[in-house]
This record gives C-alpha cells, structure tokens and sequence, in this order.
C-alpha cells in the first residue's frame, strides 16, 4: 500500500502532495523549512498586499479574498486569525463594494432618502 506524503508550507500553513512539490518523505526530513511557491513568489518579488499596500511579511496573519484571490491583513480586515478557521468564504472589502447587493447597502443616502428613513424608523420604534 501507497501512503500519501504530505509537507506543510511555514508560511501559509497550507498542504501539498510531496509528489505535486517534488520532495520526497525522505527529503523532508533534512529540509529546516518549506515554502510553497507562491508563498516563495510573494516573498522574493515584494509584491503589495492588502489595503495597506505592504509587502508580504511572514509574521502577520493574512486571509485570502475567495472572491479575487488577494490577500488582507487580518488586522486590516477586522479579523482575528482565531476567526478566521471558522469563516467558510470571505470576500474583501474591495470586492464587496463592487458588488451590487452589497453597493446598494453602502451607499449615501440622499436627503430625501434619509428623511423616509427617519420616518420609517419611528414607525417601528
């Protein structure tokens, strides 16, 4: 029987087949780290990430927009990391404001529209 090995990347905790990343079990076990490729294009290419435009720092916590696939502080974002296991889908701030459901829910309401507001919530109060 064929065991599957897997190796863990340091930076973003996530898994991969030894076979997909080309390390071997026995490998692994003389490697001091492993860093996936992307995490490694990240860090090599300082890319910008996140609201705040910083480059990649292994020591924060980051959560991944499944929307456009940027990745955000999760301070920036209002996310604890503890949080973040128990989210099933997250979508940034950037594309929630694209999108329209969401957009109708953000924007300025005009005067009239804020009067009508005020009325309806005496209404119910």
């Amino acid at each position: 029987m064929h065991n599957k090995f897997y190796v863990g990347c340091d930076l973003c905790n996530n898994w991969f087949h030894g076979d997909c990343v080309g390390i071997s079990e026995e490998d692994s076990k003389k490697l001091n780290e492993f860093i996936c490729g992307e995490c490694k294009h990240a860090r090599d290419t300082q890319e910008l990430y996140c609201l705040c435009k910083q480059p990649y720092d292994e020591s924060q916590f980051y959560i991944c927009c499944d929307k456009c696939q940027d990745w955000f502080h999760g301070r920036c974002v209002g996310i604890l990391q503890s949080e973040a296991e128990f989210i099933d889908e997250y979508i940034c701030p950037n594309c929630t404001k694209s999108n329209a459901v969401n957009f109708a829910n953000m924007k300025t309401l005009t005067p009239t529209e804020f009067e009508n507001l005020k009325k309806l919530m005496k209404q119910i109060t």
